[in-house]
């Protein structure tokens, strides 16, 4: 094999070696940023569980709307359980203009929680 030809096939596995380790990372950072998503969206569904609960609700198909979140996630049960606690005890200081229910209220500004982002965010 000529010097060329060599230098043409060291080139060619360099430059796929190169897009195969940036798929993998764009893969895992979507896998990342897909996770947060689930977390996020489980976050949501249990506070409405948590409001339904405490408005004495049926909370059956609450219930298996966050169960399908853990089930589809890729998060131990503790995380998920962890955010349930938090969402559980946490409580808004947000005043409305309707007196709108705090339980409800709060499930409306999770997205602004530091507390709740921090948790989903930590690994």
């Amino acid at each position: 094999m000529s010097q060329k030809s060599k230098y043409a096939v060291t080139l060619a596995t360099f430059a796929f070696t190169i897009l195969l380790t940036a798929t993998v990372i764009k893969n895992v950072q979507s896998n990342a940023s897909s996770e947060k998503k689930n977390l996020m969206d489980f976050a949501y569904a249990n506070c409405m569980f948590w409001y339904f609960k405490s408005k004495k609700y049926d909370t059956k198909d609450i219930r298996a709307i966050s169960g399908g979140y853990v089930e589809m996630g890729s998060s131990s049960a503790d995380k998920y359980q962890e955010i349930a606690l938090f969402i559980k005890n946490y409580k808004t200081s947000r005043k409305t203009k309707h007196d709108t229910d705090p339980e409800l209220l709060k499930c409306f500004h999770l997205d602004e929680n530091t507390g709740l982002l921090n948790l989903i965010n930590e690994k």
